[in-house]
């Protein structure tokens, strides 16, 4: 069995774009199972404040993006986290690729969805 350390970043690359994401620390995955709330005997839950917040934990790099003025967009940090803007911006970029599915489905469950490249220090990973 092999393990992710939340060191490692497993990139994902699709149509020139690339985003590289690590495993969300066990204090960071509690964060988000808080956003959840029992209404009613049902479970309820902000699920663009988790989402924006998975981003924020977990991506750590982005590359083949570009702003306007034609260079590089660059992610911004609020100590190992993606500020909340930021986070934002990062969404609504993916939000129209293969790629905010795939961190998401890697986030969450640690699948490597097909078709998507994925690597971690060099080494394909996956079913890419």
């Amino acid at each position: 069995m092999k393990i992710l350390r939340t060191t490692d970043i497993v990139e994902f690359i699709h149509d020139g774009v690339s985003i590289g994401v690590s495993p969300m620390k066990q204090h960071q995955k509690m964060e988000i199972l808080r956003m959840v709330k029992i209404q009613g005997g049902e479970a309820t839950a902000d699920v663009m404040q988790q989402a924006i917040s998975t981003i924020r934990f977990c991506v750590k790099k982005l590359s083949g993006v570009t702003g306007y003025d034609d260079r590089p967009y660059e992610l911004a940090f609020d100590g190992e986290m993606l500020t909340e803007d930021c986070a934002g911006e990062v969404v609504t970029v993916l939000q129209s690729t293969p790629l905010l599915g795939a961190v998401g489905g890697f986030v969450v469950s640690g699948v490597f969805p097909d078709g998507i490249e994925a690597w971690v220090n060099g080494k394909k990973l996956g079913n890419s």
